[in-house]
């Protein structure tokens, strides 16, 4: 508890020293101090935990427009944004997929295709949840491949209080998190940034970036990034040297014959599921067909959200799939820890605090384009740390064209490097939403986020850099 209280004072200490000192003494205006200092207290927070994660979520709605940044209406706003209705709709999902045990039907039959090594399985779930989000959201991705991984967790290690099982948590929920976030950048659909650049390449430049020519680029950097992850993860961070008991391969048969055939509603959930899915993968190619926007992300996560609560769980019984008193299992704090982080997002975008780091960065173009794509791709991967990779990169790309052009340095090769690195965040559960759905899952703690996530920022930056000066330029886009 005075633990705790010395974080309070800290952090209320640092949001008045830079919103009233620090903040004027260099330049920033009353609502650009303010919103850097609330977004100072909130990453202490987060990080400290001085309080619950949401409810330090809920301190934009309060401070942005006590301290004049904006009205209360406009602070509160991406509280309902549509990514919080995506998040709804895939925690439906996956309350439907674990209430009636598709989930463990589903873990049993890929570990019994796996082996019997718990490296094997790691290496599945990224693989699998890499592929996967590749073509749909990564938050979609990570909604589907979170009930497999717990699910599995408890095949491999039954009981609680068992230090094995959590580590063995700890990797298979950063695994996934990883693969979602990474996986995206292999192609221009897999993530919000990619298409952005496209987007303004096009605009700015009438340059287009092909379908293909981004993934000979993306790709390899996806292979090579969850490769170092892995290892990382499962030689380095957690090591894992235990192997499977001899009688696992017993257990998963016996209890693969206990669940017995398929069930109706099992069925049925697997329908709606299908029906989500392949609108989500084949939403984009419907807008182009019909001329505008018709399908979402985010609408089809509810329509399937709503369907499970309309559709019974047979012929026989006209329950529904789902009853309102199954949410109360749903993780409602990581609803509001996102509406939190894009509140303050919006903030830092709209009070110019982010156009003003462009800036900064734009007075030494001088700088070799080397260092400059070091110091834009360093910029970038540590701000998405604490606000939405697409808003920045809606911000930030321009910028970069002004510093492409004021060098004479191809635009495209120092945005696109960036735009991958706004995809690479690794440390906190804010960063984006596979990090925020594997951390609710319940078997991390930020400590273990954080203490893999440095060390992943810092490979993927040079990562990104080597193929940003090899590959990018013999393709040539």
């Amino acid at each position: 508890m005075r633990t705790q209280l010395v974080h309070q004072i800290i952090g209320i200490t640092a949001l008045l020293l830079i919103a009233f000192w620090m903040g004027p003494a260099i330049g920033l205006d009353n609502r650009q101090s303010a919103t850097v200092a609330i977004a100072f207290l909130m990453v202490y927070w987060w990080i400290s935990e001085t309080f619950p994660l949401p409810v330090t979520a809920l301190i934009p709605a309060v401070l942005l427009p006590l301290m004049g940044v904006f009205p209360m209406g406009k602070a509160i706003q991406p509280y309902a944004s549509t990514i919080i209705f995506l998040f709804l709709g895939g925690f439906m999902l996956a309350l439907a997929v674990e209430k009636w045990g598709l989930h463990r039907r589903i873990a049993l039959l890929l570990l019994k295709k796996i082996g019997a090594s718990q490296r094997g399985i790691i290496a599945a779930l990224m693989i699998s949840t890499g592929f996967l989000s590749m073509w749909i959201s990564n938050t979609a991705t990570a909604v589907i491949m979170i009930p497999i991984a717990i699910s599995l967790v408890e095949v491999v290690h039954p009981g609680q209080g068992n230090e094995q099982k959590r580590r063995f948590g700890i990797v298979a929920m950063i695994a996934i998190a990883y693969a979602a976030n990474v996986g995206g950048t292999a192609t221009i659909i897999g993530s919000p940034p990619n298409a952005i650049l496209v987007g303004l390449s096009e605009q700015f430049y009438q340059r287009n970036i092909s379908f293909l020519s981004w993934i000979m680029i993306g790709l390899p950097q996806v292979i090579v990034l969850l490769a170092i992850a892995y290892v990382l993860l499962v030689y380095w961070f957690f090591p894992m040297r235990e192997k499977l008991a001899d009688d696992v391969g017993e257990k998963i048969d016996q209890q693969l014959a206990e669940l017995g055939p398929l069930s109706k509603t099992e069925k049925r959930v697997l329908y709606i599921f299908s029906i989500m899915l392949f609108f989500w993968l084949t939403g984009g190619w419907i807008n182009s067909i019909v001329g505008y926007k018709l399908l979402t992300d985010p609408m089809v996560a509810i329509f399937g959200g709503i369907l499970f609560f309309a559709v019974p769980i047979s012929r026989q019984d006209s329950k529904p799939i789902l009853e309102w008193p199954d949410t109360t299992r749903l993780p409602w704090g990581i609803l509001l820890l996102f509406g939190g982080a894009l509140s303050l997002a919006a903030a830092l975008d709209q009070t110019g605090s982010v156009k003003l780091i462009g800036n900064a960065i734009n007075q030494y173009a001088h700088w070799s384009p080397v260092l400059i794509t070091l110091v834009c791709i360093g910029t970038m991967m540590f701000i998405t740390e604490m606000m939405g990779g697409t808003a920045l990169t809606a911000a930030f790309v321009p910028v970069l064209f002004a510093i492409s052009d004021q060098m004479q340095i191809d635009p495209i090769h120092l945005a696109l490097p960036v735009t991958i690195a706004s995809n690479c965040s690794f440390m906190l559960p804010i960063a984006t939403p596979p990090n925020a759905i594997v951390f609710s899952s319940g078997y991390l703690d930020i400590k273990d986020m954080v203490r893999v996530g440095w060390a992943m920022n810092f490979i993927a930056i040079a990562v990104i850099m080597l193929f940003s000066f090899t590959l990018l330029k013999w393709i040539g886009i």
